[in-house]
Parts: C-alpha cells; structure tokens; sequence
C-alpha cells in the first residue's frame, strides 16, 4: 500500500490530501477518489467537486462505466448541497476539521 493509501485506511484525510495533492497529475483513479474524499472530509468542497468530475471523466473516456457511474454517484449530492446551501461559512468549515 502506498502512504496516502495507509493514510485513507486510517481515517487521516489532511495527510491523504497532503500526499496526494503533491502529485495530482500523475494519480491513477483509484487514487484520485481518495483525494476527493479527502478533500471533501477536509473542507475543500469545490476542489472535491473538480476531483470527482475529472475522475468521471477520465472513466467515462476509458469506457469504465461502472467506475463512471461511482464518480457520478459522489458528485451529484454534492452539488445538490452546494446549490441548496451555498458555499459552507467558515464556521461550518472548523466544525469539519
């Protein structure tokens, strides 16, 4: 396992994302879902919602539909979120970390 894959398994998203952001262009997709999450679990919302768009499309591109569909499935109550609420306050974001 690698170290942002150790990280994930352990529940450490700003590690993961640490790890992970350092070298986002060259990530397979198994790794660009966990930066998503990651970024999503460390209030990065909007980056999370950009890692999971590229991700779908990366799959769809590759005929991987299943993976596509997965990518999709985080992504859209995501959005529905943001759109209903709004960008998250500083204080919701502190509460997340």
């Amino acid at each position: 396992m690698s170290r942002a894959s150790d990280r994930f398994a352990e529940g450490d998203w700003a590690e993961t994302y640490r790890v992970l952001a350092a070298r986002s262009v060259e990530l397979d997709v198994d790794e660009l879902a966990r930066f998503a999450v990651a970024a999503y679990l460390t209030g990065r919302e909007e980056e999370s919602f950009a890692l999971w768009e590229r991700g779908h499309h990366r799959c769809s591109q590759a005929g991987d539909v299943v993976r596509a569909a997965r990518f999709g499935v985080c992504l859209a109550p995501s959005i529905a979120e943001f759109a209903r609420y709004g960008p998250p306050s500083g204080t919701q974001l502190r509460k997340r970390r």
